[in-house]
């Protein structure tokens, strides 16, 4: 069932992998440009055009950006079009990304950009696919059924759709959501035997590969990953008693305290830390702004699930998506969080609170110093990682008797409607980058339908989506038969 778990899983990334092209994802060209160049500026596949102090302008493959960018533009028909031809030029600063993430995927790079780019998409779904299988196999039932019940609501259909793409976000959501976790596991290990240190060496190997890849990904991921680990200590305090409650809380206010001191000589922390409201109110009074910023911070999780309510389009939602992709994952996970905090303690409320504030104190500030609004500039996908943490957690912490897929037809009504929207948003994002003709999206053209995608093959692209809809369902099959067979088999109820 463990094999079969992985195997459909990896499927999926790679229905997810063909379904878009490059230029697809935002910021596709700035990310490729990083790649192609990460090799060094010599390298011969990094043809630069000009250089302006640390800023590079480089030329990347065809990104097609009038075809793909925008999700209510036109559909791949475009791409005939002579602009949509040549290669693209882009400007980026060595710093702008941590480099590990484009060193690693520079390894695909070739003289073929279609054929790089699919070897990078699959390379990041397998990685996913092997850390997730890592987690079913070293962790104990409640944590592996936390982990389950708490990434699939979240992974569909943004976690597919970046984690199959060269955006950094991909590798950001699978630190953040995994590498907590690794930490927690290995906090918690006695070391007491062979088996247990044969195990304590897997799981410390994983918590360096999970760490590295969100290091690697963003600099906000940096922050993501010292408040989740916060969060592992605090949960194996409740076992291990290291630290009273309120030793925590006095060493989150000293360290809070001590990056406030730090930012006033550091440029770069003073400028993320900075409070000045009034930059960005427009003609707003501050109570106004304040207000305007609450209401956005309400509607922002809806887009983490995939859909578009903001008014401000909450900084651009890839995939495009039909409302009831985010309705069903929202809807999963709140029925998730409600039955986990039925009976909830000071030790499960200490730990949310402090992924709470991070989510939306992130997303305050990251418009705040950009001197936007919330709506305009903050995309929800950049805390996707903390939010599948943040449910995870509650699982994890909950005294109740009885979780939400406890409940049988709760978990079966769960499972059939995600397999569903997972099927509805592989569709939506495929339909635009099949040239049919333009103005052809949005019905069903039949399995049959050879059309033209935008990289070379005669399959169907209709194959691809019944593949991958087969597939997800499969997933979700084993990795429930899976959780709950080891549960069974241990004499453990969740």
């Amino acid at each position: 069932m463990l094999a079969t778990t992985g195997l459909a899983l990896f499927s999926v990334f790679i229905c997810w992998s063909v379904s878009s092209p490059l230029g697809s994802a935002p910021d596709d060209a700035f990310h490729a440009a990083q790649i192609w160049c990460s090799q060094g500026m010599e390298s011969e596949h990094c043809k630069i055009i000009s250089v302006n102090g640390d800023r590079f302008t480089v030329e990347v493959p065809k990104i097609s950006p009038d075809c793909f960018w925008n999700p209510r533009l036109s559909n791949a028909s475009c791409v005939n079009e002579s602009a949509n031809q040549l290669p693209q030029q882009v400007s980026f600063g060595e710093t702008d990304y941590p480099g590990g993430m484009y060193k690693v995927l520079s390894l695909f790079v070739s003289s073929n950009p279609v054929n790089s780019l699919l070897q990078m998409r699959v390379f990041n779904g397998l990685l996913a696919t092997i850390i997730a299988i890592a987690i079913l196999v070293l962790a104990d039932s409640k944590k592996r059924l936390a982990f389950t019940a708490t990434w699939i609501s979240v992974l569909n259909p943004h976690g597919f759709f970046f984690l199959s793409s060269i955006n950094p976000t991909g590798w950001s959501f699978l630190s953040v959501s995994t590498n907590w976790l690794f930490l927690l596991m290995l906090l918690e290990n006695n070391w007491s035997d062979r088996a247990q240190k044969n195990r304590g060496i897997l799981v410390s190997f994983f918590y360096l590969i999970t760490l590295l890849i969100g290091l690697s990904s963003r600099w906000d991921t940096w922050v993501f990953l010292f408040a989740t680990s916060v969060v592992s200590v605090i949960i194996a305090n409740i076992q291990r008693q290291w630290f009273r409650l309120s030793h925590l809380a006095i060493g989150g206010v000293f360290l809070c305290g001590l990056a406030l001191l730090i930012s006033q000589f550091n440029p770069k922390m003073g400028y993320f830390l900075a409070f000045d409201p009034l930059q960005n109110q427009a003609g707003m009074g501050f109570g106004q702004y304040l207000v305007y910023i609450g209401v956005h911070l309400l509607e922002f999780p809806v887009g983490v699930f995939g859909s578009d309510w903001g008014w401000g389009g909450l900084g651009g939602l890839y995939p495009s998506t039909p409302p009831v992709v985010g309705i069903v994952g929202l809807s999963v996970a709140a029925a998730i969080v409600i039955f986990a905090t039925r009976k909830i303690d000071k030790f499960q409320m200490f730990s949310s609170l402090l992924l709470v504030g991070l989510i939306f104190g992130s997303t305050f500030q990251q418009q705040n110093v950009g001197r936007f609004f919330v709506g305009d500039m903050v995309a929800p996908r950049y805390l996707m990682g903390l939010v599948a943490v943040l449910v995870a957690v509650l699982v994890l912490t909950s005294r109740s008797d009885e979780q939400f897929y406890d409940v049988k037809h709760f978990r079966i009504g769960a499972l059939v409607a995600l397999t569903i929207t997972h099927s509805i948003a592989l569709y939506s994002n495929m339909d635009r980058f099949i040239s049919f003709g333009l103005g052809s999206t949005g019905y069903f053209k039949g399995l049959s339908q050879v059309g033209g995608w935008w990289w070379d093959t005669s399959i169907s692209p209709y194959f691809v989506w019944a593949l991958g809809s087969i597939s997800f369902s499969l997933f979700m099959f084993a990795i429930w038969q899976f959780c709950r067979l080891e549960i069974d088999n241990k004499g453990s109820k969740f």
